[in-house]
C-alpha cells in the first residue's frame, strides 16, 4: 500500500542514505547518527554496529580522528579497527609501487621530485627540504619538463628531442657552473646560477637520477620469481637507508625485504620457473601490501569497522556501509587481457560458475542488507567538495533507492527524500538545523559542541575580521638607508608581499609552485608569453639584423620555446607583437652601454644599473603594458637617471603605446622624488601599506577613488584586491570596502608614488586601466 512521503515517514531511521562531499565527513556524520541511535534505543549496544566499507585502509585514518577525538559531553562511542594492512598508509610501500612503474614513466619533473621527497628516499640521497625548494627553483629556471633524454622520449612514441629533458636541463646548469657564462656552448645555453655548496645537491641528484634511470631499464626485463626477488632487493637498498632513522620506515622497509622473499618463496611452491614480466610482480605487490594482516579482532564489544568480505554475515542489529560511490562497489572485473576468463562473462562462452568479482559484490551487498535485523544505513561522496557538483552513487545503492521508493505515492519526490544531502563544513548552518529554509533538514545535525556553537555565530551578525598585523616592532635601525633599485621597485609594486614575505617571512603557495611538465606550446599562457616578449626585445635591440631562425635557437636552447614549428610561430607572434615597438625604434640603433649609478640622497643609499644608454641619452623598452607596475620601475630608472645629473630627455617605449619623449627633470626635483619614494618603501617594511600599482595608477588618472577604472583595477576578475597576499596582509584593513579611511590613505599613496613620476603624466590617462602581464 503506497502512502504519502511526509515528515512523519522521515522518522523511520531503519533505513538511511547519507551524501557526503569526504571520506573525513562520511565518518563525521557517521559518528553523530550513531549516537543518535544509541540515545534513542537504550537497548542498543555497540557491540550490536559494524562499519563496513570496500577500503577500509581508505577510510582508517579519520576513523581514528573521530572516534577517537574529543567526545564533548557524552561518552566515547568504543571502537575497533579490522582488516587492515599495515603497509597500505605507509609512504615506503606506496613509494616501492612508484618505483615499480618506472618503466612506463614519463619522468616528469614534478613526479621525480615527489618521489625523491618521500622521507625514507630522501635520507637515502641525503636531502631536505632546502635542498627540494632550491631544486625546484633550479630546474624550473633550467626547463626541465619531462623525460631523460631525447632516447626515453624515442621510447614513449614522442619525437626524440632533447629540449626540455632532464638531460638537457642539468647540462645547463653544469656548464653554467663550468663557465659561468651565458654564451652558447654547441647549440646548450648554460645558466650559471650554482653557487658554493649548490653543486653538492645537484650532485646528490645526478646519483639519484642515474640510479632511477637504470631502475627504469632494469625492470622492463621479464625475470624468474627467483631472479625478481634478488633484482627487488637490491632495488630497496638503492633507494631506502640500511637503518632508516624513523622507526614506522625502519619497520616498512624490513617488511618489503621480507615480501620479496615471499614471492620467490611461493612461486617456488606453485612451481613457477619461468620468467614472468614486471606486470605480474607489480600486481602481486600491490596486492600483498594492501592485504590484511589477519591479526586485528573483529569482534571486541565496540562498533567494529572492518572490510566488505564475504562469509562474514553475522546479524548485527545495525549494518552501516560506507564508500558506497559510484566506481569503487561494486568492483570491476580485471581486464580481458589480464584474465582470460574474464574476456568470457559478457558473451556466450561464460559458463555456471565461472566468478565475477561485479556480481559477487552485488550478490555481497544484498547479504549484508539482509543481515543488518534493525538498521541498514549508506554512505556515499555525493557531491565534488570543489564544484559542488552532484556525484552518483553506487548502482547497488541506486537499485535500493527505486525500490524503496516504489513504496510512497510521489516515487520521485520520495526518492530524493530519501537522501540526507550534507553540507561539506560540519559548522555550517545547514549541517545542524531545521531553520536554513528550504534546504533544512532536521535529520542533519551534530553531537560536537563546537561546531555547533560555530554554526549558531554563522547565524549572528558577521563582525569584520581584526587586521591580520599591527606594525611590527622596529627592529630595523632608525632608516634602513642601503637600497638597491630592484629592492626598491620589488616593494613598491606589491608592498603587502614585500611585509609578509620579507619582513615577516611568510610563504604562500602557489600555481607555480608546481612546475611546468609539458613543452611551452600554450601560447595562451600570458606569463610565458610576456617572458617571451621581453626576452625577442631585448634579443632585436641587442642585435637589429638578427635572423628569426637565429633567434630561434638561442631561444629555445634557453627554453623559452617549444622544438619545432611550434616554436618559429611562437617567435614570429612575439615579433608581430612587438613590431610597432620595434619600428617606432628602427634608426635609432647605436652603441649603447650600461651605466651603474650609487646615489646618496639625504641620509639614503640607492644604487642600481641603468641599461640602454646611448650617445643621445637614455631609451626605455618595455614589452608589457602601460600599467601601474610598469611605469614604477620606468619611472624610478628616469628618476635615477635625472638625478645623476644628466639633462638629456629619455625616449620611452612601452607595448601598444607610441614612441614617448620624456622631458629632463631638474636632479635636485628628481632626487627628492627617489627620497619621497624610499620613504614610503621604508614603511612597507613596518606594516601592511593598502598600495597596489596598478589600481593607484588607475586612481590617479581617474582623479575619483569611485571611478570605474580603479574599481575594475582593484575588484575585477584579475583585480589586485583578489591577489592571495593583499587578502591576508590586508585582511581587517581592506580598501574600497566601506573603509573610508583606509581607502583615502590608499589614494594618499597612490598621489606619492605617481604624482611627478616621469612619463606618468603623459601616458597614466590613456594606458591607466590597461591590462596585461606583470
Amino acid at each position: 500500500l503506497q502512502r504519502p512521503f511526509e515528515e512523519a515517514a522521515l522518522a523511520d531511521r531503519s533505513l538511511q542514505v547519507h551524501a557526503c562531499q569526504t571520506r573525513l565527513r562520511e565518518v563525521q556524520v557517521l559518528h553523530d547518527q550513531l549516537r543518535d541511535l544509541l540515545e534513542r534505543d537504550p537497548g542498543l549496544q555497540p557491540r550490536d554496529i559494524a562499519v563496513l566499507t570496500p577500503d577500509i585502509d581508505a577510510y582508517a585514518p579519520f576513523v581514528q580522528a573521530v572516534f577517537a577525538g574529543e567526545a564533548g559531553n557524552s561518552p566515547a562511542i568504543p571502537f575497533a579497527l579490522s582488516d587492515g594492512s599495515r603497509l597500505a598508509n605507509e609512504s615506503v610501500a606506496e613509494a616501492l609501487l612508484r618505483l615499480l612503474a618506472l618503466p612506463g614513466s614519463r619522468f616528469t619533473v614534478n613526479d621525480v621530485l615527489d618521489l625523491l621527497s618521500v622521507a625514507a628516499i630522501a635520507e637515502r640521497f641525503e636531502l631536505d627540504a632546502t635542498d627540494f625548494d632550491r631544486l625546484r627553483e633550479w630546474l624550473g629556471d633550467a626547463g626541465a619538463r619531462w623525460g631523460l633524454n631525447a632516447d626515453h622520449r624515442a621510447e614513449l612514441d614522442a619525437p626524440p628531442e632533447s629540449a626540455f629533458s632532464w638531460a638537457w636541463a642539468l647540462d645547463r646548469l653544469l656548464l653554467g657552473h663550468a663557465t659561468g657564462s651565458d654564451a652558447l656552448v654547441a647549440g646548450v645555453a648554460p645558466l650559471p646560477t650554482l653557487e658554493g655548496g649548490a653543486l653538492l645537491v645537484l650532485d646528490r641528484l645526478l646519483h639519484a637520477l642515474r640510479r632511477l634511470a637504470h631502475w627504469q631499464r632494469a625492470l622492463a626485463v621479464a625475470r624468474t620469481p627467483a631472479a625478481w626477488s634478488e633484482a627487488l632487493g637490491a632495488l630497496v637498498s638503492d633507494f631506502f637507508p640500511e637503518r632508516a632513522r624513523d622507526g614506522a620506515d625502519r619497520d616498512a622497509i624490513e617488511s618489503l625485504r621480507a615480501q620479496a622473499a615471499a614471492f620467490a618463496r611461493q612461486a617456488a611452491q606453485a612451481r613457477v620457473a619461468t620468467p614472468v614480466p614486471l606486470s605480474v610482480l607489480r600486481a602481486w605487490f600491490t596486492a600483498a601490501l594492501t592485504a590484511s594482516t589477519g591479526r586485528q579482532p573483529f569482534l571486541t564489544g565496540g562498533v567494529t569497522f572492518g572490510q566488505m568480505v564475504p562469509m562474514r554475515l553475522v546479524p548485527f542489529k545495525v549494518i552501516c556501509l560506507l564508500g558506497m560511490s559510484d566506481g569503487e562497489f561494486p568492483r570491476r572485473d580485471p581486464p580481458g587481457s589480464l584474465n582470460r576468463l574474464t574476456a568470457q562473462l559478457s558473451g556466450p562462452q561464460r559458463q555456471i560458475g565461472d566468478r565475477s568479482l561485479r556480481d559477487d559484490d552485488r550478490g555481497l551487498f544484498l547479504q549484508l542488507f539482509a543481515a543488518a535485523t534493525e538498521v541498514f544505513y549508506v554512505s556515499y561522496l555525493g557531491r565534488d567538495p570543489r564544484s559542488g557538483d552532484a556525484l552518483a552513487p553506487s548502482v547497488v545503492v541506486s537499485e535500493l533507492l527505486d525500490v524503496a521508493s516504489r513504496y510512497f505515492e510521489a516515487p520521485d519526490t520520495a526518492r530524493k527524500g530519501l537522501t540526507v544531502d550534507h553540507p561539506l563544513q560540519p559548522f555550517s548552518v545547514a549541517a545542524v538545523g531545521g531553520d536554513v529554509g528550504e534546504g533544512s533538514d532536521t535529520r542533519r545535525f551534530t553531537y560536537q559542541a563546537g561546531w555547533a556553537k560555530a554554526a549558531a555565530q554563522a547565524r549572528a551578525q558577521r563582525s569584520p575580521p581584526p587586521p591580520f598585523a599591527a606594525a611590527v616592532a622596529d627592529d630595523l635601525q632608525a632608516r634602513d638607508s642601503d637600497w638597491t633599485r630592484e629592492r626598491l621597485v620589488r616593494v613598491l609594486s606589491h608592498p603587502p608581499r614585500a611585509f609578509l614575505a620579507q619582513r615577516l617571512g611568510l610563504h604562500l603557495p602557489e600555481a607555480q609552485d608546481r612546475l611546468a611538465e609539458e613543452e611551452p606550446f600554450d601560447s595562451n599562457d600570458g606569463l610565458e608569453r610576456y617572458q617571451l616578449d621581453v626576452r625577442v626585445l631585448d634579443a632585436c635591440l641587442d642585435d637589429p639584423g638578427l635572423a628569426i631562425e637565429a633567434l630561434a635557437i638561442r631561444l629555445l636552447a634557453e627554453g623559452r620555446i617549444a622544438p619545432g614549428a611550434a616554436g618559429l610561430v611562437a617567435v614570429a607572434q612575439s615579433l608581430e607583437r612587438l613590431g610597432p615597438a620595434l619600428s617606432a625604434w628602427r634608426g635609432r640603433d647605436g652603441q649603447a652601454d650600461k651605466l651603474a649609478y650609487n646615489l646618496d640622497l639625504d641620509g639614503w643609499r640607492l644604487t642600481g644599473v641603468l641599461p640602454r644608454v646611448h650617445a643621445k641619452g637614455l631609451r626605455q623598452f618595455s614589452a608589457s603594458k602601460g600599467h601601474g607596475k610598469t611605469l614604477l620601475a620606468l619611472g624610478i630608472d628616469a628618476l635615477a637617471w635625472f638625478a645623476s645629473g644628466h639633462a638629456s630627455p629619455i625616449e620611452r617605449i612601452v607595448s601598444g603605446a607610441p614612441l614617448q619623449r620624456i622631458d629632463a627633470m631638474a636632479a635636485d626635483q628628481a632626487r627628492a622624488k627617489l627620497v619621497q619614494l624610499l620613504g614610503i618603501a621604508q614603511s612597507a617594511q613596518r606594516r601592511a601599506l593598502p598600495f597596489m600599482p596598478r589600481t593607484g595608477l588607475a586612481l590617479v588618472a581617474s582623479g575619483a577613488v569611485d571611478g570605474l577604472q580603479a574599481a575594475q583595477a582593484w575588484g575585477g576578475e584579475h583585480g589586485e584586491g583578489n591577489d592571495a597576499w593583499v587578502q591576508l596582509a590586508l585582511r581587517g584593513a581592506m580598501p574600497f570596502a566601506g573603509n573610508e579611511m583606509i581607502t583615502q590613505e590608499f589614494s594618499e599613496i597612490a598621489q606619492a608614488v605617481f604624482v611627478g613620476l616621469p612619463g606618468v603624466a603623459d601616458m597614466a590617462p590613456a594606458r591607466a586601466g590597461a591590462s596585461g602581464d606583470d
